[in-house]
């Protein structure tokens, strides 16, 4: 192998490997729903609550948590077929969810793309 093949490939190893520690090391925010506010429109955060109503229409979940304060959370479908088990979340169950926060008819919600069931509540 001549210098630059050599080179080339170090700087791929080294590039490839900083890109695995950052994935590691970049996590959603954990954010307390009574905080969120318009500021952080945009922003990929996780949240955790309990629900206090769900449904879901054309595919898509809604579910809306109380965690020191209310948030709506969507699933969309495309995200919501990989998890259907997101259609049988009731109130009372404690959840975490991580998502973008976004302003929908001025209020603010969470786009999840991942909900978790911490565990089941009482129903």
């Amino acid at each position: 192998m001549d210098n630059l093949t050599k080179i080339s490939l170090a700087i791929s190893i080294i590039g490839i490997g900083a890109i695995a520690i950052l994935s590691l090391a970049i996590q959603p925010e954990q954010t307390k729903i009574s905080s969120i506010d318009n500021s952080y429109t945009g922003r990929i955060v996780s949240i955790s609550g309990t629900i206090k109503s769900s449904y879901s229409s054309n595919g898509n979940a809604f579910l809306e948590i109380d965690g020191g304060g209310k948030i709506k959370a969507v699933m969309f479908e495309n995200d919501a077929k990989n998890s259907p088990w997101v259609y049988e979340i009731r109130k009372g169950d404690n959840v975490s969810a991580t998502g973008k926060i976004q302003i929908y008819k001025n209020e603010i919600e969470i786009i999840a793309d991942s909900v978790k069931v911490l565990n089941v509540g009482n129903k």
